[in-house]
């Protein structure tokens, strides 16, 4: 029971960010927007977006640094590396977090690491929250979130 009780704002979470979800959907009909960064002259375009080529230069590269994806990442860390990577280098850097992002990707499947003794996600503090909150936005499918 108690660690029903602990896992309450996460739940909370994961409901208010699908409220937030459906929400949103009818923005979709009016076009999104799109960024990516621009290489200046004679330069290439790096970071964290895939840039266009400037002139005399080549084209940017996609995720980078931090949020790469590595080759023993499964399909929910790829994700969050990719989709959260504003989250990512705080998580990764906060143990808690770390094994929360590790469960996911190992487990697939948010209720078994809420249900782990002892239980790994259930640290509602930041980053914790933050790379969550990210994963119910862009990672359902892939971190077992659904």
């Amino acid at each position: 029971m108690e660690k029903l009780l602990r896992s309450l704002p996460l739940i909370a979470l994961a409901l208010l960010t699908r409220c937030e979800i459906d929400d949103s959907s009818n923005d979709d009909q009016m076009g999104g927007t799109s960024s990516g960064g621009a290489a200046g002259s004679n330069a290439a375009g790096s970071g964290a977006q895939s840039g266009s080529a400037g002139t005399g230069g080549g084209a940017g590269s996609g995720a980078g640094g931090a949020c790469a994806a590595e080759s023993g990442d499964g399909v929910c860390n790829t994700c969050l590396k990719s989709q959260c990577c504003t989250v990512w280098p705080a998580c990764e850097a906060d143990s808690f977090c770390a094994a929360c992002s590790a469960c996911l990707d190992q487990e697939n499947d948010l209720g078994m690491c809420l249900i782990m003794t002892p239980p790994i996600c259930d640290n509602a503090e930041m980053p914790t929250f933050d790379l969550l909150g990210c994963a119910l936005e862009h990672c359902v499918a892939e971190c077992g979130l659904d």
